[in-house]
C-alpha cells in the first residue's frame, strides 16, 4: 500500500483551497469590515437594531462561505450565503 501523498492520494488532486484564499471569501470578509465600520457611525436608535442585524447577517454570510468550502455538498451553504447577501442589501436600501 503506497504511503499518503503517493499515487492514490495526490496532494494536488485532493488539496482544498483555504477559505481565506478564495476571492469570494476575501470580498465578503472585506464587506463585513465595511459594515462593522459603518455601524459605528449609525445613530444610537439604529445602531443596536438595524446595525446589529446587519453585522449578524454579514457574519453568517462569511460562515456559510467557509462551510461551503469545507463540505462536499456546497449548494446548501452557498444558497444560504446568497440569501444573507440579498437580505442585507434589502436592509441597507430601507
Amino acid at each position: 500500500m503506497p504511503p499518503l501523498g503517493g499515487t492514490i492520494f495526490s496532494k494536488k488532486k485532493h488539496q482544498m483551497a483555504l477559505a481565506e484564499e478564495l476571492p469570494i471569501y476575501k470580498a465578503t470578509y472585506d464587506l463585513v469590515l465595511v459594515i462593522f465600520n459603518l455601524v459605528k457611525n449609525f445613530k444610537k436608535e439604529y445602531k443596536y437594531t438595524r446595525g446589529e442585524s446587519l453585522k449578524k447577517e454579514a457574519i453568517k454570510t462569511v460562515t456559510n462561505i467557509y462551510r461551503a468550502n469545507i463540505n462536499k455538498e456546497k449548494k446548501e451553504y452557498l444558497t444560504k450565503a446568497r440569501e444573507n447577501i440579498e437580505l442585507r442589501l434589502r436592509k441597507i436600501r430601507c
